[in-house]
């Protein structure tokens, strides 16, 4: 069971993964820092929530990655995202939510190398932790209006200020003599926070994203190929 307590100490391990890995990163031999952008479909889910059309949005940040192994890779991000839903029906009408949040995706991914080529796929799965930048809404599929600021007041009351996801998903990953690298992957992130400041909204958010992310190797040193990029390890 998922308790508040809980989900307190992980996004606090997922802060200190992150925090020991960017102040560590440049001494790593399999490190590599680059950047993360593609496109993503939300929509809101929860108890109070009778309906919700997805709506689009991006993610942009940028991607620290370390392989500990051939096989076994990490990767956190520090990344803005776009989240919310269309036509969220709740009691008293039917809106559009936007939610934008500052994010930190901590995954853990398994490489399986494809003829011990250049190329991998790589199921992955992890914890998300976001800090809400902004919550807005609008009459539903009134494109005209402006978005206002959530408040207490609003339909619905003020959205959570802490999100937190279980994102998981695939990469189809390249790497490069020298260690650079390349990935695509879809990913799906379930939302585990439920509820809101005021204790009014009891709504998630799940989102679905196709990212696009390239990553330069911080070890200059490496002379292994793409499939294995350092045999000094």
């Amino acid at each position: 069971m998922v308790t508040a307590s809980n989900m307190l100490r992980l996004g606090r391990a997922a802060l200190l993964v992150s925090c020991t890995l960017l102040v560590a990163a440049p001494a790593l031999a399999q490190a590599r820092v680059g950047f993360t952008v593609g496109p993503a479909l939300s929509q809101l889910a929860g108890d109070v929530v009778e309906t919700s059309d997805t709506q689009w949005g991006i993610m942009i940040g940028l991607n620290f990655e370390y392989e500990f192994s051939r096989d076994w890779q990490i990767d956190v991000e520090l990344a803005l995202s776009q989240k919310g839903g269309d036509k969220v029906g709740i009691e008293g009408g039917s809106y559009d939510y936007r939610l934008d949040y500052f994010e930190i995706p901590v995954t853990v991914s398994r490489l399986f190398w494809l003829n011990d080529g250049p190329w991998a796929l790589a199921p992955f799965a992890g914890l998300s932790v976001g800090l809400k930048t902004k919550c807005a809404l609008r009459p539903a599929g009134d494109r005209h209006a402006e978005f206002e600021d959530c408040t207490v007041d609003t339909p619905g009351g003020d959205t959570a200020g802490t999100f937190y996801g279980l994102p998981l998903g695939v990469a189809a990953r390249r790497r490069f003599p020298g260690g650079s690298a390349l990935a695509i992957e879809a990913r799906y992130t379930q939302g585990l926070t439920k509820g809101s400041e005021m204790g009014e909204m009891m709504a998630s958010t799940n989102t679905f994203a196709v990212m696009f992310s390239f990553a330069y190797s911080l070890d200059k040193r490496s002379h292994g190929t793409p499939s294995q990029p350092n045999p000094r390890r």
